[in-house]
């Protein structure tokens, strides 16, 4: 198993050899870049198993909204009406 140290390329010279138990810590994080931790009430898992940051998701929601919001009213009535009905 390896690890891509570029995600832009699968060239050899950009891979490092890792073991499946090194590839597995990598894969099963316990704490988001942010400092959420992936567990309890702020964890997430999909219909695919994928695990996902209630705390993260809401911020970006948040700041989609935000976005809209300063985009003016006419954008925000075509954003609710495009992803909420």
């Amino acid at each position: 198993m390896s690890m891509a140290t570029r995600t832009d390329t699968q060239a050899p010279d950009h891979l490092e050899p890792i073991t499946h138990a090194e590839n597995q810590r990598h894969i099963r994080k316990t704490h988001r870049k942010h400092g959420h931790p992936l567990s309890g009430d702020n964890l997430r898992i999909g219909p695919n198993g994928a695990r996902a940051c209630r705390a993260c998701n809401a911020a970006a929601q948040r700041a989609c909204r935000e976005r809209h919001r300063a985009a003016g009213p006419l954008a925000l009535i075509a954003y609710k009406n495009r992803y909420v009905n």
